[in-house]
């Protein structure tokens, strides 16, 4: 079946490119400007809202995703947005023995933590940090962060809001810092604890809470128990030395801490001199997909 919505994008509901908890991706086609388009269908309506809010507050900004229209009706709503490539997840699962190398991660999070700079500077928290919210922009050879569908402000009246325990839990368990796990109010840090999970994620090819099966009432205490004996374990697994850095910076954040995203890029444009390599966005899947 294909829709036409508000007589310029035409959506099929047969081209599902996602799913989440809160919305289906669709692959639409832009009558107007003759192009294809992904489009969200939020049948709760208020993440595609509070997603499109803040879309607009990045218009004009390059180095970040950009919407193109949002169409609000009375029981779902449309966000139509730029149709990139594949997600960092998806980029791993076509070769997980090449995908994605020291070289690849490197310019994967000076773009990343840029892009978390850039969002955290609006007054606004993604989290969801997580290797599906990064989309590669086949145009520019760049990732995207995208699914603002769950932000929220960390600050009221110009001041960083407070900590408060037992609130409700909030991104995804695999990635999520302990402290969502415990129930404690998110901030910037979470982020960039979420990001230096998928980082390693995506180098390791797991993590190691991964597969962990239980009820709900204990799952959570389970792998945030996991999470904390990775932190005293971390220098056991292996891993490229920008990331153990990041991590261990990330989960020492106070929670009203402002992160050095310029130090941290620097951070990691110094490891890849140190390894002669360039960040010239020679991926290793550069030009295959």
């Amino acid at each position: 079946m294909i829709d036409l919505l508000d007589n310029k994008y035409k959506i099929s509901n047969k081209k599902n490119i996602g799913k989440g908890g809160f919305g289906v991706v669709y692959k639409g086609y832009d009558i107007i400007n003759k192009k294809y388009v992904a489009i969200k269908l939020d049948k709760k309506k208020k993440y595609n809202k509070r997603e499109y809010y803040v879309y607009l507050k990045l218009i004009g900004n390059k180095e970040m995703s950009q919407f193109i229209d949002f169409i609000e009706e009375e029981e779902q709503s449309y966000l139509i947005m730029t149709l990139y490539s594949k997600d960092a997840y998806a980029i791993l699962k076509m070769n997980r023995e090449i995908y994605f190398n020291e070289k690849d991660i490197m310019m994967l999070g000076i773009q990343i933590i840029q892009q978390l700079g850039h969002l955290h500077k609006l007054g606004i928290i993604h989290r969801d940090i997580k290797p599906d919210n990064f989309i590669y922009d086949s145009n520019t050879n760049k990732f995207k962060l995208i699914d603002f569908g769950l932000c929220k402000p960390y600050t009221s009246n110009n001041k960083h809001v407070k900590e408060i325990h037992d609130i409700g839990r909030c991104g995804t368990m695999r990635y999520m810092s302990t402290n969502s796990h415990n129930k404690i109010t998110l901030s910037r840090r979470d982020d960039m604890i979420s990001l230096s999970y998928s980082l390693i994620y995506l180098y390791c090819k797991g993590l190691p809470w991964q597969g962990i099966k239980h009820s709900k009432s204990s799952i959570h205490k389970i792998i945030s128990s996991k999470k904390n004996e990775f932190a005293d374990e971390i220098n056991k697994y292996n891993l490229i030395e920008p990331l153990v850095y990041l991590y261990n910076y990330s989960i020492n954040l106070k929670f009203d801490s402002r992160p050095d995203y310029s130090y941290l890029i620097k951070y990691f444009y110094k490891y890849l001199k140190s390894k002669e390599f360039k960040y010239n966005g020679k991926w290793t899947w550069y030009k295959k997909i």
